[in-house]
């Protein structure tokens, strides 16, 4: 037997925000030079008020990779989302912020790396009075536990911004916008294209990252979730698929559970049969949970997958490459199944690139 006993209340009723001390915030941010909004998807049911915060206060955003899509990624102010496999101008421009706003994240160690560096500019304006890191969040374990914030609200996102907003200014910012400007010019994600003006005869590489791109500028008009599995399938979708509304990807996280994409791809079609839902998976993540299109074909979804098939678990193999000297252990999938007549064995229409 095993006892378990929960706090609910600290999570479901939070207590009434201190007028305060979010008025000495809101003055924080009206002064601060660099801010910077940090979000996660504790944000997803206040992304309009997000919308109306960030604009009036004319401060960028970032996302964690759950966040995406909260904040609109083609909009001015966005930047992206941030973290290791994320867009390096967040990155940057979180270092080099006096002030972030974390609304609805935890500040995940993916998106920190190595703590003892992380922020430096926040914590010395902190110690100076014009600047430091603000923290939002519903859970209270989550707050003072992995950065030690300055500014703690035990709070919905939704009340936060709504009791915030009313005391925000506008600022132009015009230097913290220049650097930011100059940081997205110099780093963005890099696209490769294969070269289609080779010799027929040769070997015409695709790389995935094109595939991706190429999936985004065809969805752009439609009503579409993507999901995906775990490897480097996935952080390309993130990168080369922008998100305008929250939950457009849906994907595994910090748990890495490679073989989801299709599961969640049928979730996703069952919840939302009108929506378009596509599963962008890597082929040892699709091997993992490929007798699902069973249920597909059972249920008649309309699910589309695109496998992106390079024949190993690549995020590891880099990896291996990179910190193990080469040494490839069961990463590299020499023997996977000929998909196109797996499809078809399932009674699912069927193409190959």
């Amino acid at each position: 037997k095993s006892n378990f006993s929960f706090n609910l209340n600290t999570t479901i009723n939070p207590p009434k925000i201190d007028i305060k001390q979010i008025e000495t915030v809101a003055n924080l941010i009206n002064k601060s030079k660099k801010p910077i909004l940090y979000i996660g998807q504790g944000c997803k049911e206040a992304s309009a008020l997000l919308r109306v915060f960030a604009i009036k206060a004319n401060i960028p955003v970032t996302s964690t990779i759950h966040g995406t899509g909260i904040f609109d990624e083609h909009h001015d102010l966005s930047l992206r989302w941030c973290g290791m496999h994320g867009y390096a101008p967040a990155n940057y421009s979180l270092q080099e912020a006096d002030t972030i706003i974390a609304i609805g994240s935890r500040f995940d160690d993916r998106t920190t790396g190595n703590l003892e560096h992380y922020a430096p500019k926040a914590f010395e304006a902190s110690k100076l009075g014009t600047g430091g890191i603000i923290h939002v969040n519903i859970d209270t374990s989550s707050l003072d536990f992995v950065v030690k914030s300055h500014y703690n609200f035990h709070s919905t996102s939704k009340d936060f911004l709504e009791t915030i907003i009313p005391l925000i200014d506008y600022s132009p910012r015009f230097d913290w916008f220049k650097r930011i400007n100059s940081l997205k010019y110099k780093h963005p994600f890099k696209l490769k294209v294969s070269n289609q003006n080779q010799n027929q005869n040769q070997n015409q590489n695709l790389h995935m990252e094109e595939v991706i791109n190429e999936l985004y500028k065809q969805t752009l008009d439609k009503n579409v979730i993507f999901t995906t599995g775990v490897g480097n399938h996935q952080m390309q979708t993130y990168q080369f698929i922008k998100s305008q509304y929250p939950t457009k990807i849906i994907s595994s996280g910090s748990l890495g559970v490679m073989g989801a994409g299709l599961p969640y791809a049928i979730g996703a079609q069952l919840s939302k049969p009108n929506k378009l839902v596509v599963c962008i998976d890597g082929d040892s993540s699709f091997n993992m949970t490929l007798s699902d299109m069973k249920t597909i074909v059972e249920n008649n979804l309309p699910i589309k997958i695109a496998i992106m098939n390079n024949s190993a678990q690549m995020m590891v193999t880099i990896w291996e490459k990179l910190f193990f000297e080469e040494r490839y252990t069961a990463t590299l999938n020499e023997k996977n199944p000929d998909y196109y007549t797996l499809a078809n064995a399932f009674g699912i229409k069927s193409l190959m690139c």
